[in-house]
């Protein structure tokens, strides 16, 4: 019974004849086969090499069934380190576990994936698992109101994240800021070559808020208030920051 409990925490898949990924689950619970969200955190070395990447990367991608929720630029850090800063939020919506190793194991994607190696730095990469809304998204590129900002809020904590979710949600509110995504670790990528040591992908963001506003200051006022601000005083780690939301 042991054995066939880690084997539905973990898939594996030989995506070339030298390499295999591991998608290893993180905590209680088998998300490997539901949707999951992964959550790209990067800075870039070259901007317009990754925009390259990512055009020639969307037609392999959208086989596969990835589906962008959110692509936001970083223009403010509120609250944390320096090295914690982060240029680019992505956040990308996938069927289930398998659905991201057929994307791995496309060997056009595999070609053009020299680009992102090429064009992206201090990279973080985690699968999480939504907390309430869409598991799985209707459409490839979500419509999103031009008008609104947006806030991304990664943080850690031994506390449940529907606890804090609905704390945080009801405070919110009475800011008329809405909480647009929240979510938590459920998978980690892994890669293996030719017998050699698992070389796991690194990832920072182990919880995540997103939330949406009318302008700046608004999230800014709420984010440095002292409710929020009370929050922030129980979690292990934290990082906040403004975005311009670009897809």
């Amino acid at each position: 019974m042991k054995s066939l409990k880690l084997f539905k925490m973990t898939i594996d898949r030989q995506i070339n004849p030298t390499t295999s990924a591991t998608l290893e689950a993180l905590g209680a619970g088998d998300p490997l086969s539901q949707p999951l969200f992964a959550i790209n955190w990067f800075n870039t070395r070259r901007a317009w090499l990754y925009t390259l990447y990512t055009i020639l990367a969307a037609g392999p991608a959208f086989k596969a069934g990835a589906k962008v929720f959110l692509k936001a630029d970083v223009i403010k850090t509120l609250q944390g380190a320096p090295e914690d800063h982060r240029d680019i939020l992505l956040i990308v919506n996938y069927a289930s576990g398998n659905n991201f190793l057929d994307l791995l194991a496309n060997k056009y994607f595999q070609i053009i994936s020299g680009l992102r190696l090429a064009s992206v730095r201090d990279f973080s990469f985690v699968f999480h698992r939504r907390l309430g809304g869409l598991q799985r998204l209707k459409h490839k590129r979500q419509v999103f109101d031009p008008e609104k900002v947006y806030a991304i809020h990664h943080f850690r904590s031994s506390g449940l994240l529907a606890g804090e979710c609905k704390k945080i949600r009801a405070l919110a509110s009475r800011h008329k800021v809405s909480l647009h995504f929240a979510s938590e670790k459920a998978a980690a990528l892994a890669f293996t070559t030719l017998g050699g040591p698992r070389n796991d992908v690194p990832f920072v963001t182990h919880k995540l808020f997103l939330f949406e506003g009318d302008h700046g200051q608004q999230l800014e006022e709420f984010l440095s208030g002292k409710k929020y601000q009370a929050f922030v005083g129980t979690l292990s780690f934290s990082y906040t920051g403004l975005l311009k939301r670009v897809m």
